[in-house]
């Protein structure tokens, strides 16, 4: 029997209420048929209702989502390493909450890394041609 390789989806969030449910069901809808998916949501300390919003995905999607909430913000750097210690994945991928960048583009991502030609990639958001630059950014790291 093989093992399937998982895949730890990291989402740093602070004050998201609006996109984080949009965002975890895009996750969930990626087909990537040989990895098995977890959705760690990072909470940085929220004043908004995305506590709310946030318990209610990991109710709904229990089988896939964990959550970690800070009571203060401290920062994205902070929220993504504590998602980084909840994740069980053999393969992490930092994925912004504000929609900037598509879960669409994950098997495009992860392929170098499936396919045993690199064990870490980084996504541009300077790579599509367009005028406007997004505050987001996206990466996988395979272990």
């Amino acid at each position: 029997m093989s093992k399937t390789t998982k895949l730890s989806v990291i989402i740093p969030i602070y004050n998201e209420e609006k996109t984080i449910a949009d965002v975890v069901n895009r996750v969930l809808a990626v087909e990537l048929p040989i990895l098995e998916k977890e959705i760690i949501i990072s909470n940085d300390g929220s004043r908004d209702n995305s506590a709310t919003v946030i318990t209610e995905l990991e109710k709904q999607y229990s089988d896939f989502v964990k959550v970690h909430t800070s009571l203060i913000n401290i920062d994205k750097g902070a929220a993504v390493r504590q998602g980084v210690e909840l994740a069980t994945g053999d393969i992490f991928l930092i994925q912004d909450a504000d929609l900037e960048l598509s879960p669409g583009d994950y098997p495009a991502l992860l392929a170098p890394i499936l396919s045993g030609e690199t064990k870490v990639v980084y996504g541009s958001r300077f790579r599509k041609k367009s005028n406007k630059v997004p505050f987001a950014s996206i990466s996988a790291i395979g272990f």
